[in-house]
């Protein structure tokens, strides 16, 4: 599902330094960018963008997808809904289609909204067809890293039985 110079593959913050003067600051009500509510939505279901509709027939057909930050990349969670634990005969597959793709793999470093702990996948052969299994339900963060480039994404997991 390659071709061209874009890859099929199906599927900081930015901080600011106080000068310090030795008086002590006022907490902040504003939430920092850790506490900030992840934004999980569901996949909608529209034509892909035009780079992502390779190996798609009809191109323009409405297909259930989340964009990334960044659209530079595209997941098509073909396993809906996504579980922490899928029942038997089921799985988490997303396809992520890349904008950009240069070869090797591509690293996921998955975040649940309300813990620090760090989950990491990695798609040996880049992005595509995959399956993403994440340990606990949850709106999950995935910081995603291919070919140089880094973008983000949101994924809902429900539990078993959700």
């Amino acid at each position: 599902m390659r071709g061209g110079g874009s890859l099929v593959a199906a599927l900081v913050a930015a901080g600011t330094l106080a000068g310090c003067t030795g008086v002590p600051k006022a907490a902040t009500s504003v939430p920092s960018a850790a506490d900030t509510p992840y934004a999980c939505p569901e996949p909608a279901s529209a034509p892909l963008p035009e780079w992502a509709r390779t190996g798609f027939s009809p191109p323009d057909q409405p297909v259930a997808h989340l964009v990334s930050e960044q659209g530079l990349v595209v997941a098509v969670p073909f396993g809906w809904p996504l579980r922490e634990r899928q029942p038997e005969g089921r799985a988490n597959k997303v396809l992520w289609v890349a904008q950009r793709y240069a070869g090797g793999p591509m690293l996921i470093e998955a975040r649940r909204q309300s813990d620090t702990a760090i989950v990491r996948r990695e798609l040996p052969q880049g992005p595509g067809p995959s399956t993403i299994d994440l340990p606990r339900r949850g709106c999950w963060r995935l910081d995603l890293t291919w070919s140089g480039v880094h973008d983000r994404i949101y994924l809902r997991y429900l539990g078993p039985a959700d």
